[in-house]
């Protein structure tokens, strides 16, 4: 996180002191104290003032109605990925260092001297050092580690962000039931006429919605599609479906006609077009006609088209992924941490994944992947309906190691490696 320069300032000199102290003074040969603890006392007294200082910032800003997440979501968000190591910027690393001089030296030193100033002095420090990373991170000018998605935020509703994931549901609906279908009913999830490609609408409709500079905030959808949709409709088990594309087809392929006349659909006049690549053709271009965005479409067999109306600015990219078999966990994994991993590594908090589509084992791959790159996850709700998208989505809490839970965790893994090494299965 940044924050700036004189807060950075502050915060860096405060948590740097007591280890300058520690440094500087040199015990006298004998003392009240003994030759450690002489030197561990004024140790102990600086981390002492520190934590009276960091708790009067805390205070202040709280006094002010400054909203922040609370201790507890910080420490599951931030503090425990960085004791594990996963530093992303300067003063993460200074914390890393600090907690590691804590925890490995001073703490361990204070013990084993049996020295309770030395270990007092340990424990207070890595609480000055939480609680002023906690100050530090300055949740009143908006960055806070997850945005808004701690649960304290006061709403269940995701934030919008800059890339969306989501998987494509079977293709059963009606192209003529999603043409006549009113923009309104679909990004509001109306009950009339239910079809499973309306969490597409809620979800883009959602994170389409204008940043501060007054364009959409999203910029790039990614689809999976497995290879039934791919394949569709000669993948269907049942004949009456197989047959009911042959019905489809003369209405679908004359409203692609008629979008390429008008130049909403440009797709090199669309020859040899699979039934599945015709038929998402349409949905596209009923997406395009609900968010007032001209969608260029990337298709998974390497062919771009251009649906809708719209500025540049207001262009939205779409890239379908070609997942396999979605039933097979690990590959849909591999396959989305290979598509996403650029994004992952630099913008992992502008990336959601909504795992309301698809099947319920793409929906797990994606909630791995989503867990592994601390992105955000999120799904439409099955009990409302009628409402703004806001209403309608509701954002899954990733978070779910507390402190607690990683602790016993890691005291498991130890056991159980402790048990190998010995021979005591």
């Amino acid at each position: 996180m940044k924050g700036d320069s004189l807060r950075t300032v502050v915060a860096v000199s405060l948590m740097l002191v007591p280890s300058l102290v520690f440094l500087l003074v040199q015990p006298g040969k004998s003392g009240p104290f003994g030759d450690y603890n002489e030197r561990a006392l004024p140790f102990l007294l600086a981390t002492l003032e520190i934590l009276w200082v960091a708790l009067v910032l805390i205070d202040s800003e709280e006094s002010k109605g400054t909203e922040r997440p609370g201790i507890r979501v910080f420490i599951e968000s931030y503090v425990i990925s960085s004791i594990l190591g996963q530093v992303r910027t300067i003063m993460g690393a200074l914390f890393f260092l600090l907690v590691a001089a804590i925890l490995t030296a001073w703490f361990p030193d204070g013990v084993e001297n049996n020295s309770w100033v030395m270990t007092l002095a340990s424990i207070v420090y890595f609480v000055d050092v939480v609680l002023l990373f906690y100050w530090y991170m300055n949740p009143a000018d908006g960055e806070t580690t997850r945005g808004n998605d701690s649960p304290e935020s006061g709403t269940d509703a995701p934030k919008p962000t800059k890339y969306l994931v989501g998987a494509l549901s079977l293709i059963n609906w009606s192209p003529g039931v999603l043409s006549k279908k009113p923009c309104d009913e679909l990004i509001t999830n109306s009950e009339r006429d239910y079809i499973n490609i309306v969490p597409l609408f809620v979800a883009t409709a959602h994170h389409s919605t204008p940043d501060k500079t007054g364009k959409p905030k999203l910029s790039k959808l990614f689809l999976l599609v497995s290879n039934r949709n791919m394949e569709y409709p000669h993948r269907e088990p049942s004949p009456r479906a197989r047959s009911q594309w042959e019905v489809e087809e003369p209405f679908v392929d004359e409203k692609l006609k008629e979008a390429r006349k008008d130049g909403r659909l440009k797709d090199g006049n669309g020859h040899s077009l699979s039934p599945f690549k015709k038929k998402m053709t349409l949905a596209f271009l009923k997406l395009s006609e609900c968010l007032g965005r001209k969608l260029r479409i990337r298709w998974h067999d390497g062919t771009v088209s251009e649906v809708g109306d719209g500025t540049a600015d207001s262009l939205l990219d779409v890239e379908m992924i070609p997942a396999g078999n979605f039933e097979e966990v690990d590959k849909v994994r591999k396959v989305l941490l290979n598509s996403l991993e650029d994004i992952i590594e630099e913008e992992s908090n502008e990336l959601t994944f909504d795992i309301t589509g698809g099947t319920a084992t793409v929906s797990s791959a994606m909630t791995l992947v989503a867990l592994k790159g601390d992105c955000h996850a999120e799904h439409l709700r099955q009990d409302v309906y009628g409402k703004p998208p806001e209403e309608l989505l509701k954002r899954i809490e990733l978070n779910i190691l507390s402190l607690e839970d990683l602790l016993d965790d890691l005291i498991k893994k130890l056991d159980r490696s402790w048990r190998k090494k010995t021979g005591n299965n």
